[in-house]
């Protein structure tokens, strides 16, 4: 049986998008996405699972919302907006402090421009 739902049978293909926990967290998650950052994500099943996504920043949203969610199904935890900002968040710093190491600021600026509005959270 899901984690999440309780209903279906627990394949990677439900856990990670078919379940309807899941697909509400999505849901909310491209909704915050756009609203705080006018950047749209993308949650078609396949580019989602697969990673096949054309640009490589959808594919490093989606690797850690998959990352989230399947850790969230191994520790039983709900699906929760505010876990998945955090942990948005702490990429973004991250990346940030290497790129200072690195002397590389730039290239991490023109990355995460759009995401600038992290750091008010």
């Amino acid at each position: 049986m899901c984690t999440f739902c309780l209903r279906e049978k627990e394949t990677i293909e439900h856990v990670l998008y078919e379940c309807e926990k899941v697909q509400r967290f999505l849901s909310t998650v491209a909704t915050w996405f756009f609203e705080f950052f006018t950047f749209n994500i993308v949650t078609e099943k396949k580019a989602f699972i697969l990673g096949c996504s054309e640009s490589e920043f959808i594919n490093t949203i989606n690797y850690h919302l998959k990352y989230y969610i399947y850790s969230s199904r191994c520790k039983e935890n709900q699906l929760l907006l505010t876990k998945f900002q955090n942990i948005w968040k702490e990429v973004y710093y991250i990346e940030r402090n290497i790129a200072f190491r690195n002397k590389c600021i730039e290239q991490f600026e023109n990355k995460w421009k759009l995401f600038e509005k992290l750091s008010e959270l």
